[in-house]
């Protein structure tokens, strides 16, 4: 059983429960497009990535990869977050609405969805530093 190591700047667009313990995130990754981690043990409280995931955060994500769908993330390095898109309920509405429409078009794994990991940051950027809700909306048509 081969085992692959993944790294890849990413941003969190979607997660859920899996189990008792852990997290599935549904990442837009910079090299290798849609990806799903399974953060293992995030939900307790005495985990190593307890309260480490939030939608719309982006860094540094490691893994390997095995045979499934879901990659263990064994490391991830947060940059800076869009803060203001999580303490304004109009931004934040924007922003998931922009995340599920990239989860959705984009395929899991498909080397030919890149370019939809700088388009998201650029979005996320440009929706956190609007100064109201008309100017985050159309800051994403410009």
């Amino acid at each position: 059983m081969s085992q692959d190591l993944i790294q890849s700047k990413g941003i969190i667009v979607g997660s859920h429960p899996f189990g008792e313990a852990d997290l599935i995130l549904r990442v837009i990754c910079e090299e290798s497009g849609n990806i799903s981690f399974i953060a293992k043990h995030a939900r307790r409280s005495k985990s190593r990535f307890s309260g480490k995931f939030d939608i719309f955060d982006h860094g540094l994500f490691e893994g390997k990869i095995k045979n499934s769908n879901l990659i263990p993330v064994s490391q991830f390095k947060r940059e800076p977050s869009f803060r203001k898109l999580r303490d304004d309920l109009t931004k934040f509405t924007i922003a998931s609405v922009l995340a599920e429409v990239a989860d959705k078009i984009t395929q899991e794994g498909s080397e030919t969805d890149k370019g939809y990991y700088y388009s998201l940051l650029e979005g996320f950027q440009n929706i956190n530093d609007a100064e109201d809700a008309k100017s985050a909306l159309r800051s994403l048509y410009e």
